[in-house]
């Protein structure tokens, strides 16, 4: 039996990462969920492992090129015009005696866009083969159970077959393939598409009949009607929301609300914002915002969230007779600790901080409520609350990479990706980031002010600084316009522009 390492095993799963509820098997579709332990016995040649690709935000991990034919040169003239658009491509035999040529994304390639670039380079080369993923959008179950994940791809690597192979037909060994892999930023596929001829983006196939949509609401057609000056950068993200909860893929929702800002606003909010707003409203954390009073002249009386917010009683009683919403309270087994209360089916994430403050709970719950709950209730009352809560709190794992100090950090680089980058003196004090070749710059109370309106994180400005030190940050003074003393963090390592190495043993 091949003997691999967990460190070997852990690093071809982080990169050969897809479905995670079902897999392939020589023809056959396996539901159940995929682990570690899939990989390891694929890599020691025990048992083959397919992987599904495009998930239920219609993106995927990685992609490949399927070419059925054993054709070296062929193979290689793929991985070369790939490189020539800087996508970095790797050569793997394949389970058929052909070749597959992979590409691996630093988040995550949206399954429609990396298609069309795929598709594109073997246009220019009058080569047909196979795409993966071949779908562009993940296809939801049916209403009898039905799943549809898509297709799947035979990994490489599985025991002594399907090696990596370097540019002149050499073996290359799992580990040294796996450090020389590097992987494809955003800004490269965004590039390459802006060099292909426009096209409308295909809509997902109308839903099997009997299947449940949720509908759109009253608030949701007048804003989509047009919305006057002020309100439309919180139009365009509560519209977004809407979009999300009716199940509307990302992909589909960036083009409707760009089509949207290009005919109603003058000037336009503009493609980065909207992506931004695309962005946040799908990590499903915010309501409909029906207290803001941006949105509240777009409410309808005979709207049936109004009529819930407004005319339902809370409905579980527990000090002094006091009815209160539904509710579990959560331990996450994170450093330092968090909590997941859950009220009326939303979840909301709170420090240990948070959940002693009844205002705050409140200030969080808004979000994803859309309206205020536990009404009159005294702090004394809460208090007794949560301490009920947390006698019979849940205990969970810790996510991936769950501390609080990597969330803070990913929040901040999230905030410097999606927001444009700062060119004269104006912008600086207007609140964008700095964006040069040796790092990002900003100001400290931006960061503060994005990490509390988008993510609803209250932190110590000692403690961000601490976050940013740690992450490799620290201060500068640069010139734009003027001298500013900013802090600063050095670029993300995928977002580094070296070239792709060969796979040479």
């Amino acid at each position: 039996m091949i003997e691999v390492d967990q460190a070997t095993i852990e690093a071809f799963a982080s990169l050969f990462r897809g479905r995670t509820d079902s897999h392939g098997a020589v023809e056959l579709c396996v539901y159940e969920p995929v682990t570690l332990g899939h990989y390891g016995k694929h890599l020691r040649g025990e048992t083959n492992l397919g992987v599904y690709f495009v998930l239920d935000d219609s993106t995927c991990h990685f992609a490949a090129v399927d070419l059925d034919e054993h054709d070296f040169n062929k193979a290689k003239a793929i991985r070369d015009e790939l490189i020539k658009n800087e996508i970095p491509a790797y050569i793997a035999a394949s389970k058929s005696k052909g070749f597959h040529i992979y590409c691996f994304a630093a988040e995550r390639f949206k399954a429609v866009e990396i298609r069309r670039v795929l598709q594109a380079v073997l246009s220019k080369l009058n080569i047909k083969v196979e795409v993966f993923p071949k779908q562009d959008y993940h296809q939801a179950d049916d209403p009898d159970g039905k799943k549809h994940p898509g297709s799947y791809i035979n990994l490489p690597s599985f025991g002594y077959t399907r090696h990596f192979l370097s540019g002149d037909v050499k073996e290359v060994p799992l580990e040294t393939a796996l450090e020389r892999i590097k992987r494809v930023p955003q800004r490269v596929i965004d590039r390459a598409l802006q060099a292909l001829p426009r096209e409308s983006p295909r809509e997902e196939p109308a839903p099997a009949r009997g299947t449940k949509t949720k509908g759109k609401l009253p608030c949701f057609e007048k804003m989509m009607a047009g919305v006057p000056v002020g309100c439309r950068d919180e139009v365009a993200f509560r519209l977004a929301v809407h979009l999300s909860r009716q199940g509307m893929p990302p992909q589909l929702a960036e083009a409707v609300l760009l089509k949207w800002d290009i005919k109603y606003n003058q000037p336009a909010i503009g493609e980065p914002i909207i992506r931004q707003k695309i962005k946040q409203a799908y990590t499903k954390k915010y309501g409909l915002g029906c207290l803001n009073d941006l949105i509240q002249p777009f409410c309808d009386r005979d709207c049936p969230v109004y009529r819930k917010r407004h005319t339902e009683i809370d409905r579980r009683g527990i000090t002094s007779g006091k009815e209160i919403e539904i509710m579990e309270l959560s331990r996450m087994g994170t450093h330092p600790a968090s909590f997941e209360l859950t009220i009326d089916g939303s979840t909301l994430e709170l420090s240990p901080t948070d959940l002693l403050s009844l205002k705050r709970v409140k200030a969080v719950a808004i979000e994803s409520l859309s309206y205020v709950p536990f009404q009159g209730m005294k702090t004394s009352e809460w208090e007794i609350l949560i301490n009920t809560l947390l006698a019979d709190v849940k205990q969970e794992p810790a996510p991936e990479d769950a501390s609080a100090q990597a969330y803070y950090v990913e929040c901040i680089y999230d905030w410097i990706e999606t927001t444009p980058g700062a060119e004269r003196q104006e912008d600086v004090e207007a609140g964008r980031p700095v964006k040069r070749e040796d790092g990002y710059f900003f100001r400290m109370k931006d960061v503060s002010s994005y990490l509390s309106k988008h993510h609803r994180i209250s932190i110590a400005p000692g403690e961000l600084f601490r976050v940013v030190k740690t992450a490799g940050g620290g201060t500068k003074t640069i010139r734009v316009g003027k001298l500013f003393k900013l802090w600063s963090l050095p670029l993300k390592k995928e977002e580094e522009t070296e070239p792709p190495v060969d796979m040479e043993v």
